[in-house]
């Protein structure tokens, strides 16, 4: 072989090597790009499931302001308001021929759900007809309620007697 044609080759070797270099280089430089770009599409993706969760989330708050209306007011909207859930009850007591006396009425929470409630106890008497008629007036009262127990005897001195323990429920979300 000649001079230039070693020379010629030595020079096509080192622009062979140096192509090389640069591809290699050029698809490293691509790879971590891509690495960062996939990042970024997941991270937008998670960006626009956010969004949407919370766009149909207020659309739904929207849509339902109406029917919160409406369950509110079968909840207390708040344990201060306890006492017009007390005055009704001691409103219909009388009327219904039972003798009402209200024990114990104090906020608690559940430990669980961390729903808050008003725990209300009543001792009442009358005749058993209408101490039992006065259980399920206290069952169908126009509030989220729960009778949690109840205890009815017989007292020859007064006729029937029951202790009726009750969760009133407190409103936990704002319109």
């Amino acid at each position: 072989m000649t001079n230039s044609s070693v020379r010629n080759f030595i020079i096509a070797l080192v622009t062979l090597l140096l192509s090389l270099g640069a591809l290699g280089f050029m698809i490293f430089e691509i790879e971590k790009k891509a690495a960062l770009l996939q990042e970024q599409l997941t991270s937008i993706e998670a960006q626009n499931k956010r969004e949407s969760t919370f766009y149909t989330l207020q659309k739904k708050s929207e849509e339902s302001v109406a029917e919160r209306a409406s369950v509110e007011k079968y909840f207390l909207p708040q344990s201060s308001d306890s006492i017009d859930f007390l005055n009704r009850v001691e409103q219909l007591a009388p009327q219904n021929g039972v003798i009402l006396e209200t024990e114990a009425l104090e906020e608690a929470t559940d430990k669980k759900t961390k729903q808050k409630y008003i725990e209300a106890k009543f001792a009442f008497s009358g005749t058993q007809n209408n101490v039992e008629e006065f259980i399920e007036i206290l069952e169908s009262l126009p509030y989220v309620a729960r009778i949690t127990s109840v205890s009815l005897s017989e007292d020859p001195e007064v006729g029937w007697k029951a202790n009726v323990s009750m969760r009133v429920f407190i409103l936990n979300y704002e319109i």
